[in-house]
């Protein structure tokens, strides 16, 4: 999906007017920085998280931040999720940082306390 996002190939098949959504779309994209950064600030306490996996992965990322004391929520894009919110009243940095250590580290599954 990012990399439709941040690309410009024209689809055949696309309709008029799916065509124009779709530059649209792409547009909003860019201008919130969604496709460049993993982290968008919504407000001076949440964070929209917008990391680019598969709903499994979503999911595991989720309860890894829960598990560090990070409150999220998961946001749908329709019937799938698509990105996290998180509740934090901390600096982007912090939050950067617990992104970017679970990303670096070996997930266990059976260590996730709910």
């Amino acid at each position: 999906m990012r990399d439709i996002l941040i690309g410009d190939e024209q689809y055949s098949y696309l309709s008029g007017d799916c065509k124009k959504r779709l530059e649209q779309i792409r547009d909003v994209a860019k201008q919130s920085g969604i496709t460049g950064n993993i982290i968008t600030p919504l407000s001076s306490r949440k964070y929209a998280i917008y990391p680019w996996l598969g709903t499994r992965q979503l999911s595991a990322l989720f309860f890894a931040l829960e598990q560090k004391g990070i409150k999220c929520s998961v946001q749908p894009g329709g019937f799938i999720p698509v990105y996290l919110e998180a509740d934090f009243d901390n600096s982007f940095g912090v939050l950067e940082q617990a992104i970017s250590e679970i990303y670096s580290s070996e997930v266990d599954k059976h260590t996730f306390k709910l």
